[in-house]
C-alpha cells in the first residue's frame, strides 16, 4: 500500500561498489519501480568517476565529516564545491549531511548546495510528529536570501575559511592541543598572501580593505606577544584573538558584498 515514489533507498558509497555489476542491476530495477536511490556518506569511499557515472542514483549525500569541517578547513570547502559540480554533471540532487549551524547552511548555499540534513534542521523524530514539525518549522531568515557566489566572492570565502582555520590552529596550540603553532609571519598565512597579492582596484580603494590590513597586522603582532607570555595570560588572550577573528571576518564579508 506504499507508493514507490515515496520510498528512497540509501546505499553507503563503500557498499555500492563491492559488486558493481549486480548492484547496478538491482538499483536500476528499483528505479524502474519508481523508488529513488541515494548514495550515502559520499566522499569516504574510493568511487571512480566511471563508476559514479554508470551507477543508477538520484541523490548524492556528502559525508558529514566534510560538512562539519568546512567552517575552518579550506580542503573541505573544495570537496563540497567539487561535489556540487559532480552532482550537476550527473544531474542528481546533492544533500549536505551533518549541518549543525546557521553558518554551515550559509556557506553551503554560497557554494550551490541547497539541501541540508542535520541537527540544525531537526533531530530524528517519531513519524507522528513530522506533520506538526513541518507546519511549525521556520528555519533561518538568512538562508532564503543567500545566493551562490561569483568567482571573486568565492576567493574571499576561501580566504575567510582559511583565516578561521588559522585562528582554530592557534587556539589549539595555546591550549596545548597541538604541538605546532600556525604560520606567525604576517605575510605567509593565507590571508596575508591574499592581502599582499590583491591587485583589484575595487578592493584596494575600499576603506574596509585598509582596515583589514591594519587588523591583520595587529592580530599577528598580538599573537606573537601572546606566545611569549605565561600560561594564564595565554589562555586569557584567546578571547582577544577571537575578537580579532570576528572583526576580520566582518571586513571580508563587507568586501564580498562589494564585489556582487
Amino acid at each position: 500500500g506504499i507508493k514507490a515514489n515515496t520510498v528512497e533507498i540509501e546505499l553507503l558509497e563503500t557498499a555500492a561498489f563491492d559488486n558493481f555489476e549486480l548492484t547496478s542491476k538491482i538499483l536500476e530495477e528499483c528505479q524502474q519501480l519508481g523508488v529513488s536511490i541515494a548514495i550515502d556518506d559520499f566522499g569516504t569511499g574510493y568511487a571512480s568517476l566511471h563508476y559514479l557515472k554508470n551507477l543508477p542514483m538520484d541523490t548524492l549525500k556528502i559525508d558529514k565529516s566534510f560538512v562539519i569541517d568546512l567552517l575552518h578547513t579550506s580542503s573541505s570547502l573544495s570537496i563540497i564545491e567539487s561535489s556540487v559540480g559532480l552532482a550537476r554533471a550527473f544531474n542528481v540532487d546533492l544533500v549536505a549531511e551533518g549541518v549543525e549551524s546557521e553558518e554551515h547552511g550559509i556557506i553551503l548555499l554560497q557554494l550551490g548546495c541547497t539541501i541540508a540534513q542535520g541537527y540544525v534542521v531537526a533531530k530524528a523524530m517519531p513519524a507522528e510528529n513530522v506533520i506538526a514539525w513541518i507546519a511549525s518549522y521556520k528555519g533561518f531568515s538568512s538562508w532564503p536570501t543567500t545566493e551562490r557566489l561569483n568567482d571573486d566572492q568565492r576567493t574571499i570565502l576561501y580566504t575567510s575559511v582559511a583565516h578561521r582555520g588559522w585562528i582554530y590552529s592557534f587556539e589549539n596550540f595555546i591550549k596545548n592541543n597541538s604541538s605546532n603553532p600556525p604560520q606567525l609571519d604576517v605575510s605567509s598565512c593565507h590571508l596575508g598572501q591574499w592581502i599582499n597579492n590583491c591587485s583589484a582596484q575595487e578592493y584596494l580603494s575600499h576603506p574596509e580593505f585598509k582596515a583589514l590590513q591594519t587588523l591583520h597586522t595587529e592580530l599577528h603582532d598580538y599573537a606573537g606577544k601572546l606566545l611569549l607570555s605565561n600560561e594564564n595570560e595565554r589562555l586569557a588572550g584567546i578571547e582577544k584573538i577571537k575578537d580579532f577573528r570576528h572583526e576580520i571576518l566582518k571586513k571580508l564579508d563587507s568586501l564580498m558584498c562589494h564585489c556582487q
